[in-house]
């Protein structure tokens, strides 16, 4: 994008400031928002100051119509060319409290707080994608302009950092809440995200103050129907089969780790090792023993699931894994619980 094709779309007459840009460009913030829409997360806003001679100025264009590498390639790009550049978050729990408007305006003066400390001196000017202003000091000219993100060169920038900033956020809140996949959706009310929502109800990352979420609350605060006899033994077993690992000496990671069609009843860490557990409980052995109950289309299903949990959490990808099954008889006499390790499988596995 030359300096001449600024503001190509829009007429002078409609943008009369779009000159003022061009003649003052290093002296002007262009500051714009990620996060506005989601259900969770916080918001995230950036203020950048480029220079007319920018090498990455060509390159920009509205984020939301870039490839995640090509957004990724111009962070990095804006970061180390831009004159200044400044980013504000503001969390769930102020989204809550403020409204999502406010916080959004608060995390904008951030964005330009942190843009001014970090430049070489006082920013003179800001361009606000959208049509609120921000509360900013009196001296600052500002103007706002309507999707200024296709159309300004300094509002695309800001937009770019702001995205691939709470994208990688929201990445890593994906390790920390992987039944949400907020790595696939970041937060965006989503039908797998309003499905896990039901499932698990929120979290603390979520916005209480969006009605999906307050809806979602409420369904978990209602009475849930008494178990069956077979789901309240299940629990049962797992909750032996949980401390009696625990006493062996296993550090448990999870408890029921759930992803798309499957889900692992317990992972644990057993001396460096990755245990990926299926829980089988019955109240005697005279039929089928418990641990033969697990046939090659249920390990299937645990292997695919197993792989979802490494892949969502990194920091085990280069722990070597194993499939155990713990068999619980829950008899009228004290529990017979048996412990089979590299129960299929039969080779200690590592996550590509």
């Amino acid at each position: 994008m030359a300096q001449n094709e600024l503001f190509a779309e829009d007429s002078a007459a409609s943008y009369p400031f779009a000159s003022w840009f061009e003649q003052n460009m290093s002296e002007i913030a262009g500051i714009d928002e990620a996060g506005r829409g989601p259900l969770a997360g916080p918001v995230v806003a950036a203020a950048v100051v480029l220079t007319p001679d920018v090498p990455c100025l060509a390159q920009l264009g509205d984020s939301k119509k870039l490839s995640e590498k090509a957004r990724n390639d111009l962070y990095d790009r804006i970061l180390s060319e831009a004159r200044a550049v400044g980013v504000g978050v503001v969390g769930p729990k102020a989204i809550d409290d403020l409204n999502i408007l406010k916080a959004t305006l608060r995390a904008m003066r951030q964005a330009f707080e942190e843009a001014e400390g970090k430049g070489p001196g006082n920013i003179h000017g800001a361009i606000v994608d959208g049509n609120q202003m921000v509360a900013l000091p009196d001296r600052v000219v500002q103007h706002t302009l309507v999707k200024g993100d296709a159309k300004c060169p300094a509002v695309m920038a800001a937009s770019i950092i702001a995205k691939v900033t709470r994208d990688r956020m929201m990445e890593e809140l994906d390790v920390q809440f992987p039944q949400y996949g907020f790595g696939r959706h970041k937060g965006y009310g989503t039908k797998a995200h309003l499905d896990a929502l039901q499932n698990f109800g929120p979290c603390e990352q979520h916005r209480f103050s969006f009605k999906p979420v307050r809806d979602a609350e409420k369904n978990c605060e209602a009475p849930h129907p008494t178990p069956t006899a077979a789901q309240a033994l299940g629990e049962t077993g797992e909750n032996l089969a949980a401390k009696y690992l625990q006493q062996k000496g296993v550090q448990l990671v999870t408890r029921n780790f759930r992803a798309a069609r499957g889900e692992i009843d317990l992972i644990g860490m057993d001396d460096g090792i990755l245990c990926f557990v299926e829980v089988k409980t019955q109240k005697s052995e005279e039929f089928k023993p418990t641990h033969h109950q697990v046939n090659r289309k249920k390990q299937q299903v645990i292997e695919r699931t197993a792989a979802l949990f490494l892949k969502k959490n990194p920091n085990f990808q280069k722990v070597p894994c194993r499939y155990d099954i713990v068999a619980v008889v829950h008899g009228a006499a004290q529990p017979d619980i048996k412990w089979h390790q590299a129960a299929f499988s039969n080779v200690l596995l590592r996550s590509s």
